[in-house]
């Protein structure tokens, strides 16, 4: 989880310092539960005993993902139950100045301090989804900050047809194109960029929903692709249909009182 709070706060920070909107950080929860949903469900308590294994070491990525989710779910209990008076970011400094640079703790005696420097109902919350790999209620906790959760909606978008994209070799290849897909991809072709924009592990996920999921637009695309060792140029125009899109997140309007206070607290 410590790798994961830290990925958190780098995006809060930004929130902070109006670098990112809310809207923007919803975005980047939204790519985090998309992640998140393709491990198999782990108790980070039990990963960090045993990170050398085989078996954890394929998922310890997912600490960016469902560790920083964890982290941010944390946040939004530390200060629904202080009453805003206390969050995520205040315990961590008091545990530095408990522990410093060079003490080491182990998670049991760590998790009582947090319980101790909170309250008694966070202790339900490490238990569950730390200590033990409970689902996050994700409906629940983000209509506390204001938020709409559906795990999947139905929309009208304009988008390319079906295909998936694959990571290999450090190269991202087109899996699987359906009769549908209005760019003539083949099987295994590598994507190198969308409209001159280089694909990277940084931005793949962005470009992808922009561009192949949820298009705004009715012009045409360029795809740059290497097809058995030919680069090319491939061009499509967006077709209309239906996508179900996951982990749909949008702010609520007409928030309660106290789903506006809270919401404030982190996005005032």
């Amino acid at each position: 989880m410590y790798e994961g709070a830290t990925e958190y706060f780098s995006l809060l920070i930004q929130v902070e310092n109006m670098i990112i909107t809310e809207e923007e950080f919803i975005k980047e929860i939204r790519l985090k539960l998309n992640r998140a949903s393709t491990f198999k469900s782990f108790s980070f308590t039990q990963m960090s005993e045993k990170i050398l294994s085989k078996k954890y070491q394929k998922e310890y990525v997912n600490v960016y993902n469902k560790g920083a989710l964890l982290a941010f779910f944390l946040d939004i209990e530390i200060a629904k139950s202080s009453n805003g008076e206390k969050r995520l970011i205040d315990v961590m400094k008091q545990l530095i100045d408990k522990y410093g640079a060079d003490k080491s703790f182990n998670d049991d005696d760590l998790f009582d301090d947090i319980i101790e420097l909170t309250s008694p109902e966070i202790k339900q919350f490490l238990d569950l989804y730390i200590k033990g790999y409970q689902i996050l209620k994700y409906k629940q906790v983000f209509r506390s900050i204001g938020w709409e959760y559906k795990s999947t909606k139905v929309e009208r978008v304009n988008y390319f047809g079906s295909f998936g994209i694959d990571y290999k070799d450090s190269n991202f290849i087109i899996a699987d194109p359906k009769p549908n897909c209005s760019i003539a991809f083949q099987q295994d072709d590598i994507i190198l960029a969308i409209n001159n924009e280089a694909l990277t592990q940084d931005n793949i996920d962005d470009l992808f929903e922009s561009y192949f999921m949820v298009y705004k637009q009715e012009s045409e695309i360029e795809v740059s692709i290497i097809r058995k060792g030919v680069k090319m140029v491939l061009k499509g125009k967006p077709i209309k249909g239906v996508l179900n899109i996951k982990n749909h997140i949008q702010k609520i309007e007409g928030m309660n009182s106290s789903q506006s206070k809270l919401n404030q607290l982190f996005f005032k």
